[in-house]
């Protein structure tokens, strides 16, 4: 994208850029010079082997060819709102949050997602999973949901 003369990233560019860099960081320390091999000599997975999603458990090929999201918060209003919502001073209803999160899920499904980890501290209200199940069927990309229970450092003195 051009833009006042200079060149500038888009969302979604910018977005790969991140998540190519941290996937090449992280293979580069797990399997040392292998991670210049290609992908598929160096992502091998024992036959069996499932990925359970919020809909169903499915093979990881599922995700292979493109990329899965790590540690994402799909639910829970951690963004902003759209501009016109947030010009004429409200939040977005229920229905569209998840209608907005669809969208953007497809537009990056487009650009190669296949994939996004929902992570979260503590136990998921049912109705976050329900949710998440539709965020899934529309957009058609995977959901995997992941998180723990966290607890604060206590400060030492």
């Amino acid at each position: 994208m051009k833009k006042s003369g200079r060149t500038q990233l888009g969302r979604r560019e910018a977005i790969g850029l991140l998540g190519l860099g941290v996937g090449l960081a992280a293979l580069r320390k797990e399997v040392g010079a292998a991670a210049l091999a290609p992908p598929a000599a160096v992502a091998r997975v024992q036959g069996g082997t499932i990925i359970r999603t919020v809909l169903k458990d499915v093979s990881p090929d599922a995700l292979r060819g493109g990329a899965t999201l790590m540690h994402e918060h799909l639910v829970g209003g951690f963004y902003s709102s759209p501009p016109r919502q947030a010009a004429a001073g409200r939040r977005p209803t229920p229905e569209e949050d998840l209608d907005l999160i669809v969208d953007e899920l497809m537009a990056s499904k487009k650009d190669g997602l296949t994939g996004i980890v929902d992570a979260a501290i503590g136990r998921r209200p049912a109705r976050s999973i329900e949710n998440l199940k539709t965020i899934a069927t529309r957009s058609g990309v995977h959901i995997i949901v992941a998180g723990g229970y966290y607890v604060l450092p206590i400060p030492t003195v």
